[in-house]
């Protein structure tokens, strides 16, 4: 961020003694004029360090040991050029950016990684995904989010999240960089008080750490209060933060003392941990430029890093307590998620589904299910490569009719809960912030996700899926929806939402749609007449001011993958034989979702497994009626076959007998 030296102006100039003509400079160019000089520096840094990244930067030299992290504690280098010291006068807080990047790792490579690349127009979207999903309780909207344009998904622009707006919504569950980084809106962005907050960069310890005190519960909460700049450095255990950037006016500059004039200002405040700082004479009044502090890094990071952004939180009625259930088979097995999710210097990290584009390091398709367990058998890989990847067993499948590879995934009857006759809620961390303290997570409160639902995926095979049915107001007009972003809708609702209460949630009334639906009818717009869109339905206001319900494919669920939990084979769809799934009442083509609404109007649509997957129920049924009856089959035909072969053995006996009395006649006499 952009700082003033704290003191009086006889201070400041009794403290720039000693520096250098840029430090002095820095001292009496207002903040406002600052922000041009950092952006300027920031583009010559960054274009100079392109320029000599060959020789900049680490590269790995094959060593398989921990590289221990006893590095100095860099700021923005245009706040300060030397390492932070735990005295420091303003504390600063530290850049990731400067201090992981400056000498050792190539920033600029990395934020084209997965985890940050989503705003990127050039990336190759890949399979659809979780989106992030907008959600709003008094407008009772739950509406599908991506950058990466999934189909079903809207943009961020679609409902007016700007990156300023995005990164705050959003930003908690994200290692930063994206929208708060790299594609930040810029300083002159509508509404936006990045002059105040700072940039959110890639905070590399939100997923490298292994400091037990590393606590991204504490980076969420920083970032509610627009605590960006200072984010990573709470969360990371090595000071004391306090204070909210929310309460200080636009005008505020972070190097200016608080006056204390206004109770109602709490400017953000660090105090770092001085026994963190590595120095051979803490007690020692000379001045020390080179102190270091040590950051836990391990060789891969752990599985622990990667739950608080992936975990997945079964609720609702007959949803089992978590100490009742078992973790992913691969884990448990001793496996950690960064095993198979891997990636080079470029952070692209490998999602690890069949058909998955190379990296630019090489071919990736050893690291899906069917590779490492069966080994990589494509026409590319030249001679077949083994499976048992890791120590993966090789499963042989015996009995199991080679249609059920065309026609499923792995994950069909691997992956995610045992399924049911109806499909059950979860709550992802994403969707519902999980993690955060003293965060509201009520069952019965949106956004609703449905899980597991089985229909075909990107590729054609039958998998499970978690699935959202979208709940928003729009503009309707030649059969499109353009969504209304929810501050709009809740200014133009006035009193029919009122009552409701932000953090008490309750389903809309039909009553309540048809008011708002009035109000946003009021105001003209191109774009068209407002609906309401929720529980798979699409809602009108008739012309005699009722309520028209239709269908319509915008209020169709959005879907993405269930990769994990892993079962082990014992408890796969199909261990307890052909009528897990051949039978009348076979979850995988019979269970039934509820599509979940956040009005209450009418009696919810109900949809069976067949219907995703297009197929025929009563030839399902016909098909299942076989495998009832093959017991008996089998035995009617085990007796047939034996009473033939009895048949054939006694005729057989019967020729022997005729043949040695034939022998008998022939035979010489005497």
């Amino acid at each position: 961020m952009h700082y003033n030296d704290r003191g009086t102006e006889g201070q400041r100039d009794e403290g720039t003694k000693g520096r250098t003509a840029w430090d002095r400079l820095r001292a009496y160019v207002p903040s406002c004029l600052r922000a041009l000089l950092v952006a300027l520096a920031a583009t010559v840094l960054a274009i100079g360090g392109a320029a000599g990244a060959a020789q900049k930067f680490l590269v790995p030299d094959g060593s398989r040991a921990t590289a221990v992290h006893r590095i100095p504690l860099m700021s923005d280098p245009v706040l300060k050029e030397e390492a932070l010291g735990p005295d420091e006068t303003p504390p600063l807080p530290y850049s990731p950016r400067a201090t992981c990047g400056g000498k050792c790792h190539d920033i600029s490579a990395i934020e084209n990684g997965w985890h940050f690349n989503a705003p990127d127009p050039n990336v190759p979207a890949g399979r659809v995904g979780e989106p992030y999903v907008l959600t709003d309780l008094r407008t009772g909207t739950q509406i599908p989010i991506s950058p990466r344009k999934w189909p079903g998904t809207y943009s961020p622009a679609d409902l007016g999240l700007t990156p300023w707006k995005f990164t705050l919504a959003f930003g908690s569950h994200t290692p930063g960089g994206g929208y708060g980084d790299k594609f930040f809106g810029g300083m002159n962005e509508p509404g936006a008080r990045w002059q105040v907050s700072g940039k959110l960069e890639i905070d590399c310890q939100s997923c490298h750490s292994g400091d037990p005190l590393q606590d991204q519960s504490l980076w969420a909460t920083n970032i509610e209060r627009q605590n960006l700049q200072w984010a990573a450095t709470a969360a990371s255990g090595i000071a004391e933060m306090r204070g909210d950037v929310r309460t200080m006016p636009e005008t505020w500059d972070p190097m200016t003392p608080a006056t204390g004039d206004d109770p109602k200002q709490f400017p953000p405040a660090l105090s770092y941990d001085k026994w963190r700082f590595n120095a051979p004479n803490l007690t020692s009044k000379e001045p020390r430029k080179n102190w270091d502090v040590f950051f836990d890094v391990p060789s891969s990071p752990t599985s622990d890093r990667c739950y608080f952004c992936h975990s997945n939180n079964p609720i609702g009625h007959g949803a089992p307590k978590k100490w009742r259930t078992d973790g992913d088979v691969h884990l448990v097995a001793g496996l950690a998620c960064s095993d198979c999710h891997r990636h080079g210097l470029d952070h692209m990290m490998s999602r690890g589904y069949e058909g998955e584009p190379a990296s630019a390091e090489g071919p990736i398709s050893t690291l899906t299910c069917r590779g490492c367990h069966l080994g990589d058998q494509s026409a590319a890989a030249g001679p077949d490569t083994m499976g048992g990847r890791l120590g993966a067993p090789v499963p042989l499948h015996r009995g199991l009719p080679t249609v059920h590879f065309r026609k499923l995934s792995c994950t069909a009857c691997h992956s995610g809960p045992y399924p049911g006759r109806r499909t059950t809620r979860v709550q992802t961390s994403r969707a519902h912030g999980l993690g955060i303290k003293a965060k509201d997570h009520r069952d019965d409160a949106p956004p609703f996700i449905q899980w597991p639902v089985f229909m075909p995926g990107s590729d054609g095979k039958v998998a499970p899926h978690k699935v959202l049915w979208p709940a928003f107001w729009a503009r309707f007009k030649d059969d499109k929806v353009t969504p209304i972003p929810p501050a709009a809708v809740q200014a133009a609702a006035g009193d029919a939402l009122a009552a409701e209460e932000l953090r008490r949630w309750k389903p809309l009334t039909g009553e309540q749609i048809g008011k708002i639906l009035a109000a946003l009818a009021a105001k003209a717009d191109p774009a068209g007449e407002p609906v309401f869109i929720s529980g798979g339905r699409l809602f009108r206001r008739a012309a005699d001011s009722t309520l028209s319900v239709t269908e319509h494919a915008a209020a169709a669920p959005y879907a993405w993958p269930v990769a994990h939990e892993v079962r082990p084979a014992s408890q796969s769809l199909g261990a307890g034989g052909c009528t897990d799934c051949h039978s009348a009442d076979a979850p995988i083509f019979f269970g039934e979702t509820v599509a979940d609404s956040t009005a209450d109007t009418a009696a919810p649509l109900v949809r069976a497994m067949y219907e995703f997957q297009d197929l025929d129920p009563l030839q399902l049924k016909a098909w299942a009626m076989s495998f009832t009856f093959r017991p008996m089959f089998k035995v009617v035909g085990f007796a047939t076959a034996g009473l033939i072969a009895a048949m054939l053995l006694a005729y057989v006996l019967l020729g022997l007998a005729a043949l040695a009395r034939w022998v008998a006649k022939k035979a010489p006499q005497g």
